[in-house]
Order: C-alpha cells, then sequence, then structure tokens
C-alpha cells in the first residue's frame, strides 16, 4: 500500500488525479486543501476524487497561503502525523508515503516497480528529490557555477518527499519547529484579527521547512534516482544545454516514474517560452490526460495551450528527424 499526500491547487491537482485515476495499484489519497475562499473552487476536484479512488482522505489545513515561503512541506507532513499519531486508515497501515505540495505532477509509472519496499527502504527515514537533475554531468556540472546556480550534491527539493513512515511516525514533534519549540498565533480573519488561534493550528502553523529538513538530514536518508522525480532543469531553462540534449531530457522525462511541471509553464503560451524550454516538455503527458477530467473541472484556456503547445512541437520533432535522417545524422 502507498499513501499519496498531495496539497491540492486549482488545476494542477486535476492533472495529478488524472494520471492517477485509472491506476490499479494499491494507493490511498490524502488531499489537504488549504482553507478560505479557495475551498470552494477546489470542492469539484474533491469530490471527483471521492467518487472515482477506492480510499480517500480529506483535511483542511490551518493555513491559506501555498508560495514560496509557505512552509507547506513542513505543515502538512505535521498535520499528516499528527492526525494519524493514534489510529490507523481503514485496511493496510500506512508505511510509505509520497508527498507532493506543489505543481502539475503526474505519475507515469508503476508503484511496484519504482517505489522501494518497506525492507528495501531499511533504516532511512526520507529519500529526498535533487534539484539538480545534470550536478554530476561530466561537462554540463560546471554550468550551474558558470550561471550561479546553487550546485552542491546534497541538494534537494522541498516539495517531493518518499517516507518511510515505520520511523517518521515516532519523528519527535519538536524537531518540525526552530528551536524545538511552537508558536502561538493569532488569527488574521475578518472579525477575529488577534484572537488566539486553537492550540492544534498554531502547532502546526509553527512547523519550518528549514527546522525539518536539517533535522531530516541528521538522520539516516537517501535520495531518490533521477528517474523518480524528473522536471525541467534550470540549465534548459537558461538554454545552457545543446538540442541534442534537450531532446533526450524530453526523453527521459517520458520515461520517468513521475514528473512535474510549475504552473506557469502549463499557462504560457508557445511563443513566450524560450525554444529549449518549449521543447524540453513532452506536452502531449499532459494533453493525453484531458479526456479524464470531468468536464465541469477542466479549463478549457489551459487545455487549448497545452493542446497547441503539443501539436506544434510534434511537427517540430518530425521535420528535426527528418533533417536529421536526409544529413546522415539519424
Amino acid at each position: 500500500m502507498i499513501d499519496i499526500i498531495i496539497l491540492t491547487e486549482e488545476i494542477n491537482t486535476e492533472f495529478t488525479l488524472s494520471s492517477l485515476v485509472n491506476n490499479s495499484e494499491n494507493f490511498r489519497l490524502h488531499l489537504f486543501n488549504r482553507r478560505g475562499p479557495l475551498i470552494d473552487n477546489m470542492q469539484p476536484t474533491i469530490k471527483w476524487a471521492m467518487k472515482n479512488f477506492r480510499e480517500v482522505y480529506s483535511y483542511q489545513t490551518p493555513y491559506r497561503f501555498r508560495g514560496n515561503g509557505s512552509n507547506r512541506m513542513a505543515r502538512t507532513l505535521l498535520q499528516f502525523q499528527e492526525h494519524w499519531k493514534d489510529k490507523q486508515p481503514s485496511g493496510a497501515p500506512i508505511e510509505r508515503v509520497i508527498v507532493h505540495t506543489r505543481g502539475a505532477r503526474i505519475f507515469n509509472g508503476s508503484f511496484a516497480k519504482n517505489i522501494p519496499t518497506v525492507r528495501q527502504m531499511g533504516d532511512n527515514y526520507v529519500y529526498f528529490s535533487r534539484t539538480n537533475q545534470y550536478f554530476d554531468h561530466p561537462f554540463y556540472g560546471n554550468y550551474y557555477t558558470i550561471l550561479d546556480l546553487p550546485n552542491k550534491k546534497d541538494d534537494y527539493e522541498e516539495d517531493f518527499l518518499l517516507v518511510n513512515w515505520k520511523l517518521f511516525k515516532d519523528f519527535a514533534p519538536q524537531h518540525f519547529f526552530p528551536n524545538g519549540k511552537a508558536t502561538r498565533y493569532v488569527s488574521a480573519d475578518a472579525g477575529e484579527e488577534g484572537k488566539l488561534l486553537h492550540d492544534t493550528d498554531s502547532f502546526i502553523l509553527s512547523a519550518k521547512n528549514a527546522a525539518l529538513f536539517n533535522n531530516l538530514k541528521k538522520r539516516k536518508h537517501s535520495y531518490a534516482p533521477l528517474y523518480f522525480d524528473m522536471t525541467v532543469d534550470d540549465l534548459i531553462k537558461k538554454e545552457a544545454i545543446g538540442p541534442k540534449d534537450t531532446i533526450n531530457h524530453n526523453i527521459m522525462m517520458r520515461k520517468a516514474f513521475s514528473t512535474k511541471l510549475e504552473s506557469i509553464e502549463l499557462f504560457s503560451q508557445y511563443h513566450d517560452m524560450s525554444t529549449l524550454h518549449y521543447m524540453a516538455v513532452p506536452w502531449d503527458m499532459w494533453t493525453s490526460l484531458i479526456d479524464d477530467i470531468p468536464l465541469p473541472i477542466r479549463r478549457e484556456g489551459i487545455n487549448e495551450r497545452l493542446l497547441t503547445k503539443a501539436d506544434k512541437q510534434k511537427k517540430y520533432l518530425r521535420q528535426v528527424v527528418e533533417a536529421g535522417y536526409k544529413l546522415g545524422k539519424i
């Protein structure tokens, strides 16, 4: 059994759920929904999930903001841990947990073939996903420094984790907080300004990514292989990688267990993107999921842009292959 935690977002979550809706493997969904007016926009998506997946749990977070500095990973994990600290879901116990807190992620591969068993995870608390996908490349690895991009071997993605719940369930809550202590928060809601929040809400809001990740790195951990989480690398966004390797990156994304796009990449018109960035993304992986999204929650404007990008990319790649064949390169 795999437990998948998703911090829900408009548009992005619909693609994630669509990539899972025809998957017959054993997994449970845990949907974390931000409080405030935006929760109403997510209700149709939540209802769709409830009707089409075997086991779904829905949670309301004590926060609204999910942007940079929102500590969304730490807060989501702490709320999940607090909820299940003295109980288990129906069926199989929680053992392996995938946590996804940002972006239009799609799951493209088999859980059984790509996620280690509890025994294989051993004493590792978590598996991190690397931020830079070419950090150890003999040629491109130097480009991060040249372009003044961070490039350390242990740089990790803060919005995607594989957690060994057998160990993490006993991870003390103080490890989520700076100096090991929670902070008392006051309400910012209209009409309740200045009132102290409930203890549980303050407890969850006190969790900080920096504290969580610093404490996790002090414990035994490992890094997931590249195919576990493929994104568009910063070197491609800056057009620092050649066309051939950009197309290879496109192929790697197609073969990956999971791939993710940022919202801005979904929204962008093809002519507003750099050529290599546009060519690196296998757009048809996202357009192929549109039909499984219920009509009332499909986003016509976004889908039209995705379909246009996929169509133009297909035509361009065909021309590249034909030219390469004539030149004897392919």
